[in-house]
């Protein structure tokens, strides 16, 4: 009896012992880590491309973010794509789906990996304006530590209409209004159920599930979409039905300045973000081999040469094996 209570004891003391260490590790890491109002809203500054020159790209209209749209001037139906894809009890949590942090633990137990993860949409604003992507357990403290503070501080509508207007949606694309408009040519409040599905369908992986790049997979992430919608009752079964059957945009609906150029950076970006696997957020700097100035002359001679044929100019620097300019 007395060596089943010595053991007892000597468990109980490991116990506390592992919980005080678990504590003074968490406030160690998380001592400097605070919620910055200024990073929840994007800017030109977070988003920095520089030329082969080292000087900042200006006029780069193509991946500037656009001006937010307000929680009021986003259509239910886009808002409730959002949710229903990406953070189904977003409005009951409280920043953390236990629910589906034990379902992503247990299935990630199964398949013996980590593939399956259970972010919500509060851990993705805070991941993708605040922190970088690297997978440490410090990485994720800081992330639970300023998830916490987002939900104190911000109402849940406030959390989504940040996390809209900062995500990345391809091909150059930062936050709803730059996406609505390259997409679709037309304004957030002009959303429809189809678009809404189409434009949360791509958060997963752009590159993929792009209309313009992969219009089979994005019919298809468009029908995931439009299926988790019905199920949680946001839509019914003939809302559905037309907007499966609603056509894909079959081009972008604007072009920008050094558009080509930017248009391969950011391929390459998105390339590089799903073979790592980590999400295109903000305070991103990126070096090119842009000569701008070349880049301008060659956009020029095409502009001024038209023709029926489709036109491509790529030069390339010998000595860096980097592209110098293109048009595509």
């Amino acid at each position: 009896m007395k060596v089943i209570r010595k053991i007892f004891w000597i468990l109980f003391l490991l116990i506390i012992a592992c919980i005080l260490f678990g504590m003074g590790y968490y406030f160690a890491v998380t001592k400097s880590s605070t919620l910055d109002e200024k990073k929840l809203l994007l800017t030109d500054r977070q988003i920095c491309l520089y030329d082969s020159n080292n000087a900042p790209l200006r006029n780069t209209a193509a991946f500037s973010p656009k001006q937010s749209t307000p929680f009021s001037d986003i259509p239910d139906v886009t808002k409730a794509a959002f949710v229903s894809t990406e953070d189904k009890r977003f409005f009951s949590h409280q920043g953390f789906d236990t629910k589906r942090i034990a379902k992503a633990l247990l299935n990630n137990l199964k398949s013996k990996s980590c593939k399956e993860g259970a972010s919500t949409i509060s851990q993705q604003l805070i991941k993708n304006t605040h922190l970088s992507q690297e997978k440490t357990l410090k990485r994720k403290l800081k992330e639970w530590k300023l998830t916490r503070q987002l939900e104190k501080k911000y109402t849940k509508e406030e959390i989504l209409e940040k996390y809209l207007n900062s995500i990345y949606f391809g091909h150059n694309c930062f936050g709803l209004r730059a996406a609505t408009e390259f997409y679709f040519g037309k304004t957030p409040q002009e959303l429809s159920l189809s678009d809404s599905a189409i434009l949360a369908g791509l958060v997963k992986s752009p590159n993929n599930y792009s209309p313009f790049k992969q219009p089979n997979r994005c019919q298809s992430r468009k029908k995931i979409v439009l299926s988790c919608m019905l199920k949680n009752g946001y839509i019914d079964e003939k809302e559905y039905k037309n907007a499966i059957e609603t056509p894909l945009p079959s081009a972008p609906s604007e072009k920008t300045q050094n558009g080509g150029y930017l248009h391969f950076v950011f391929d390459e970006l998105t390339d590089i973000a799903d073979s790592h696997g980590f999400t295109i957020g903000g305070n991103i700097q990126i070096f090119t081999y842009l000569d701008s100035t070349l880049q301008t002359q060659i956009e020029k001679l095409v502009q001024s040469n038209p023709c029926d044929c489709e036109k491509s100019v790529f030069i390339l620097d010998n000595d860096t094996h980097g592209f110098k300019a293109c048009v595509s």
